[in-house]
């Protein structure tokens, strides 16, 4: 039998390591990001070949150039292969985390239910000892009625195992 706790702890390990995959992810395609877009500067900065330029700068130029276009070219490629993962770790996260939620208000309700019984269970005890006209183990009653409290006081009274005389009682006597 599972308990609802390890069922808890095990889903929340689940959770971590699918957020853990997710960050993972998430830091390759923001490294990519990153490096394309440098790409796409160091391209837009290059200056333009002068019309007086000799063939071979504009070949090395030209070169230059293509390389950055096929840079870019493979990081996007690589984005875009990086996207489907991507989007299965978050789905596969949001699932573990919603699993998660639940099983913590199941036992949130859980908790609030078994509190309800217990304060019930005491209640019902509460009630029943008070219903009760001996009390046990005393092997003593008490009275009912309107001067319950005083006589009952009286009969519970602690007695004198040696009765004094008059004279001790009023502490006058020798």
């Amino acid at each position: 039998m599972f308990r609802l706790d390890r069922v808890l702890q095990w889903k929340e390990r689940v959770e971590r390591a699918a957020l853990s995959e997710r960050m993972v992810l998430e830091n390759r395609e923001a490294e990519l990001r990153r490096a394309l877009a440098a790409s796409r500067r160091s391209r837009a900065a290059a200056p333009e070949p002068a019309e007086t330029s000799t063939v071979e700068d504009l070949m090395a130029w030209s070169q230059w150039a293509e390389g950055l276009r096929r840079n870019e070219f493979r990081l996007q490629q690589r984005m875009n292969a990086l996207q489907p993962e991507l989007e299965e770790k978050r789905q596969a996260h949001l699932e573990a985390r919603r699993e998660v939620e639940g099983l913590r208000k199941l036992r949130e309700r859980w908790e609030r239910a078994r509190k309800k019984r217990l304060e019930k269970r005491n209640q019902e005890a509460t009630d029943e000892v008070a219903a009760r006209r001996f009390l046990p183990g005393s092997g003593r009653t008490f009275r009912d009625g309107p001067d319950a409290e005083a006589g009952n006081r009286e009969a519970n009274a602690p007695k004198d195992v040696f009765p004094r005389s008059d004279a001790q009682n009023q502490g006058t006597g020798t």
